[in-house]
């Protein structure tokens, strides 16, 4: 537990405090960063040899997060060996519109994010001239003949949306927006609130009369979908609408978690809709839909009481899965629908989404959180010492960010979030006059 600095600005007092506690050991932030350490070790002892092609571009989303709530420059020298090698371009050609060759350019925009200075913009030039190239050039009247498969929705939209988050122009995000409903519209069954692979499957059957919504394509959407979030400006029009489908997702994911698996019942199988052909507990999967709930509960756009044991119990699970080798087994070969799957097998899209679930659900385990203490007139510096945050909110008062916090909340007494704003790399922040006495109630930090 990291010690703060204490305030005293008036007799309104938040207290913010650092909870490290776990129903068991594999919720741990030591446990959740040395079990990351591994997975992240499988590939990186062979070096960056691998092409920057959709699995590789996965993967490297991980190593990122591992960067992240590490901060080893071990990590982040990695991928950018891994950028340089393939020279910050897309895979195979130059100049694509195929959403699985720039899944690539998510891992350049988030080196590009850590120093995001003049002399750097050659790791971004040529996602530019691909995106400007894809949007305004070929500007596809109908994005799901583009991106007309689930899988895809990892692969190009989290692209757009780091490199909008990288130029500070949400004028990719707006095009973004149009793209994804287009394809929501074609894949996305409303009342399953579920994706179908592609149009093939939109009239195919299961064994058992069900829909065939194939797991992994379902993860390849919730973890973009994800990842987009985590760039839409809070104050963006369309977020809300993201939010709901986010949600309506969330619901139905859950609801055929362990589904006819008694070995590991926090792990899906490889089919949402038919679980007797297809009983196989699958990883590459559990592990994105672990990343998109832990996130959405990090970032109350899911009730924690709600999803939570989801979480934990599909992180549980992903857990007892990992090789002592670091690999992530029983990941689905590579396929477009549900299979049985070999329990040796790990793939470099499930290492990827298991250090994304990781990075989760370490913020979760070291979350800061604050509640009201009213009279507390003795508030004295508690610098250097393992013990509570004490900081008074006033009329505008300023207050101390957690390290490695990226956002803070304000929500008042029934729950409902009143403010946020971004707050990475900033040491301290002014909290805006929303709400009259009595009212205010909670700041929480998401990291």
């Amino acid at each position: 537990m990291k010690p703060f600095s204490a305030i005293l600005i008036s007799f309104n007092i938040i207290v913010i405090t650092l909870s490290s506690t776990a129903l068991s050991d594999e919720f741990s932030p030591d446990s959740i960063i040395g079990i990351t350490k591994r997975v992240a070790s499988y590939h990186m002892k062979a070096g960056p040899i691998y092409p920057n092609t959709w699995d590789g571009g996965a993967y490297l989303t991980g190593i990122m997060a591992m960067y992240r709530i590490t901060k080893d420059p071990a990590y982040l020298t990695y991928a950018t060996q891994w950028a340089v090698k393939f020279a910050w371009l897309p895979a195979i050609t130059p100049l694509t519109t195929l959403a699985d060759d720039i899944c690539c350019f998510q891992t350049y925009c988030e080196i590009y994010l850590c120093n995001p200075k003049p002399e750097n913009d050659s790791m971004i030039a040529k996602v530019r001239a691909n995106l400007e190239n894809l949007f305004y050039v070929v500007k596809t009247p109908q994005p799901h003949t583009l991106w007309s498969w689930d899988d895809a929705l990892y692969m190009a939209p989290p692209a757009v949306s780091r490199y909008s988050r990288a130029i500070n122009n949400n004028a990719f995000i707006d095009t973004l927006d149009r793209y994804w409903w287009d394809v929501s519209g074609f894949l996305y069954d409303t009342s399953y609130h579920l994706w179908y692979r592609d149009g093939g499957f939109k009239t195919q059957k299961a064994a058992n009369g069900q829909p065939v919504f194939w797991s992994c394509g379902v993860a390849w959407v919730y973890g973009g979908m994800t990842r987009v979030l985590q760039d839409i400006p809070l104050t963006h029009p369309a977020r809300s609408k993201w939010l709901t489908q986010f949600g309506n997702m969330a619901a139905a994911i859950k609801a055929e978690q362990g589904m006819n698996n008694t070995q590991y019942s926090g792990l899906w199988t490889t089919s949402m809709r038919d679980h007797t052909q297809w009983p196989d507990p699958e990883s590459s999967a559990s592990a994105f839909f672990c990343f998109g709930m832990a996130w959405g509960i990090n970032n109350h756009v899911l009730d924690s009481a709600q999803y939570i044991g989801c979480a934990r119990t599909a992180w549980r699970d992903l857990v007892a899965n990992v090789g002592t080798d670091g690999s992530l087994q029983r990941c689905e070969d590579v396929s477009d629908q549900p299979a049985s799957i070999n329990v040796g097998h790990s793939s470099f899209e499930g290492e990827g989404a298991f250090m994304l679930a990781g990075e989760e659900m370490w913020k979760m385990a070291t979350h800061a959180t604050v509640s009201v203490k009213r009279n507390i007139r003795d508030v004295h510096s508690e610098s250097g010492m393992s013990r509570p945050l004490f900081v008074a909110i006033g009329q505008s008062a300023a207050v101390a960010v957690p390290p490695r916090a990226r956002r803070a909340s304000l929500f008042d007494a029934s729950g409902r979030c009143v403010w946020m704003r971004d707050v990475t790399n900033e040491s301290r922040i002014r909290v805006p006059v929303l709400l009259g006495e009595n009212r205010l109630l909670m700041i929480r930090f998401g990291f």
